[in-house]
C-alpha cells in the first residue's frame, strides 16, 4: 500500500508478504569436491618462469641435450629405412624347370675358330643339347685387348681370309678409338646436309651387339679417314637422343644406315660386322673409293683369342658346361692349347634388379657370382681348368615390414671352388661343373613397424632428457653444497 508523506513524498509501506523461497542446493552426496576439478589432472603443468633459475651448466648440458637428441634421431630414422637382412633355410620346392645360364669370358689365346661350347649331363656322362644363344668376338692381344670383329660360325672361311676380316687397308679394330664423330639432335639435319655421303650408326648404351660393334665401327671410321674416301663417319646415342633416333624411324640397335645429304639411303647394312665388309658396303652404295694410297695392312698379333658371349638354358640336374679347341677341319694340338681365361661375369637366373641388391649386404652380394672379375692362367702346357659350383636358389623378400612396402624375387647364390690340372694327352678345356642344391634360402629385408619406431623415439628422447635432467640436478646439488661449506668456513 502507499501512503503519501506530509513532506509530499511517496512511501511504501510492505505489507505481509511471503518471504522468497531459499536457493536449491545439491545434498550433500553430490557435490563436486575441489580435489576432482578438470585442472587437477594436468600432467603438463607449469612452473611459473619467476620460479625458475637458470645456471651455466644448465645452458650447456642443453646444448649437449639438442646434439644428441638430434644425432640420436637420425640414426634412429635411417636404421628404420634400411631395415635389417635375415636369412633361414628351407626345402626347395621351385618347379623343375630349365635355369638361365650367363656366360662371359674372354680366352685370349684360343681362337674363335677353335672355341667350342658343350653341354653334358654329370650323372650320365652324355652330350645335352645347347639351347639358347652364343656370341663370339673375334680379339687379338696378351688379355684380349684388341678387338677385330665377329665371329659367325655358320661361315667356315670367315677367319681364313684375313683381308675379308678386315679389309684391305683397313685399321685394326682395338679399344679406346673414337674416330667416328657423335651427333646430337640440333646438329644432325646440319651435318649431313654438309656432306653428299654419311654412314650413321645409332646405337645405344645398353645394347650388348652395339657394345660389340663399338670397336669395329671406331676402326672403320679411322680406315675412311686415312684412305681419304668421301664419306663421313657418325654416330647418334638415341638413349640420349630419342626424340631424334624416333623421327629417323629407328627401330633396332646398332642401325647402320648411309645418307645422301640428309636423305636415307635403303636397305641398311644387314652384312658382317667387321671393318672389310662395312668398307665394301659403303663403296657399293656410295661408288666412293680411296683417293690416295691405301695403309698397308696392320699385322695381326701371332696369337688370336676370343670373347665368348653365352646365354643359355640348362636343366637343374647336376650338368657340365665345358669350353674346348675343336674343329671338324683341323687336328688340334693339345700342347699348344691355351685356355686361360678371364671371367668377366659367370651367373645363374635372372640379374637381380637394383632395387634388391641395394638392399642386400656386401657379404651377401659376393655369392651372387663369384667367379667375376677372376683371370685364370694356365701357367705350363697340357693345363685345364675346373670350376666347380653349388648353386642355392635364394628367395629374396624386401622391404617386408618397412615404411615403402615390400617386392618378392627369386634368384641364385652360389660358392664356387677352381683348380687346374694336367690333361695331357687330351686337348685342354675349362669346365664348369654345376649341382643344385636341393634346400632353398629366404632373404628377407625389413625392418620395424611405424609404431614401433615412434615408441623407440619417445624412449630416445624421455630417456636422453631424464638422464640430462639427473646429471643437471646433481651438479647443481654438488655446487650448492661445496658453496654452503665455503661460506662457513668464512
Amino acid at each position: 500500500m502507499t501512503h503519501f508523506h506530509p513532506s509530499g513524498h511517496r512511501s511504501v509501506v510492505e505489507t505481509n508478504k511471503p518471504p522468497p523461497p531459499p536457493p536449491l542446493c545439491p545434498p550433500p552426496s553430490l557435490r563436486v569436491p575441489a580435489t576432482m576439478k578438470l585442472s587437477s589432472v594436468d600432467l603438463f603443468r607449469q612452473i611459473p618462469k619467476d620460479l625458475t633459475q637458470s645456471s651455466n651448466q644448465g645452458v650447456v648440458l642443453s646444448a649437449l641435450a639438442y646434439v644428441l637428441l638430434t644425432t640420436l634421431l637420425v640414426l634412429e630414422t635411417i636404421t628404420f629405412l634400411r631395415g635389417t637382412v635375415e636369412s633361414s633355410v628351407m626345402m626347395d620346392l621351385s618347379p623343375d624347370a630349365p635355369v638361365p645360364l650367363s656366360l662371359h669370358m674372354t680366352l685370349p689365346s684360343l681362337p674363335c675358330e677353335l672355341l667350342t661350347v658343350s653341354l653334358w649331363d654329370q650323372s650320365s656322362g652324355q652330350q645335352l643339347p645347347l639351347v639358347g644363344d652364343i656370341h663370339k668376338t673375334m680379339v687379338s692381344g696378351p688379355r684380349g685387348e684388341n678387338v677385330l670383329g665377329t665371329w659367325d660360325d655358320s661361315d667356315p672361311h670367315f677367319a681364313n681370309n684375313r683381308a675379308a676380316v678386315l679389309g684391305e687397308g683397313a685399321v685394326e679394330p682395338r679399344a679406346g678409338l673414337d674416330e667416328s664423330e657423335l651427333l646430337s639432335s640440333a646438329s644432325f639435319e646440319r651435318a649431313l646436309e654438309g656432306n653428299e655421303w654419311s654412314f650413321v650408326n645409332f646405337h645405344t648404351p645398353w645394347c650388348s651387339w652395339c657394345r660389340k660393334l663399338s670397336p669395329t665401327w671406331e676402326a672403320f671410321a679411322l680406315t675412311v679417314h686415312e684412305k681419304d674416301i668421301r664419306v663421313k663417319v657418325y654416330k647418334v646415342d638415341c638413349e640420349r637422343e630419342m626424340t631424334l633416333c624416333r623421327a629417323q624411324a629407328v627401330g633396332g640397335y646398332p642401325t647402320l644406315r648411309i645418307y645422301k645429304r640428309a636423305v636415307p639411303v635403303l636397305p641398311e647394312f644387314r652384312g658382317k660386322r667387321t671393318v672389310g665388309d662395312l668398307l665394301q658396303w659403303m663403296e657399293t652404295v656410295t661408288h666412293e673409293h680411296a683417293h690416295r694410297g691405301a695403309a698397308e695392312l696392320r699385322t695381326l698379333q701371332q696369337h688370336e683369342g676370343c670373347i665368348l658371349v653365352a646365354s643359355v638354358r640348362v636343366s637343374r640336374a647336376p650338368g657340365n658346361v665345358v669350353i674346348t679347341a675343336q674343329s671338324a677341319a683341323h687336328d688340334v694340338d693339345a700342347a699348344a692349347t691355351n685356355v686361360s681365361h678371364f671371367v668377366h661375369h659367370a651367373s645363374f637366373g635372372s640379374p637381380l634388379r637394383p632395387s634388391v641388391r641395394q638392399r642386400l649386404p656386401p657379404s651377401m652380394l659376393r655369392h651372387l657370382a663369384p667367379l667375376d672379375d677372376r683371370w685364370f692362367v694356365s701357367s705350363s702346357a697340357h693345363q685345364s681348368h675346373d670350376h666347380y659350383v653349388k648353386v642355392v636358389n635364394t628367395h629374396y623378400r624386401v622391404g617386408s615390414s618397412s615404411l615403402f612396402g615390400g617386392e618378392d624375387t627369386t634368384g641364385y647364390q652360389m660358392t664356387s671352388a677352381s683348380m687346374r690340372y694336367g690333361s695331357a694327352p687330351k686337348v685342354p678345356e675349362v669346365r664348369l661343373a654345376y649341382d643344385m642344391s636341393p634346400t632353398a634360402v629366404l632373404v628377407t629385408h625389413g625392418g620395424r613397424r611405424w609404431y614401433e619406431f615412434l615408441t623407440s623415439v619417445v624412449a630416445i628422447v624421455g630417456g636422453a632428457y631424464t638422464v640430462l635432467g639427473l646429471v643437471d640436478s646433481a651438479i647443481f646439488s654438488v655446487r650448492k653444497t661445496v658453496k654452503e661449506r665455503q661460506g662457513k668456513l668464512s
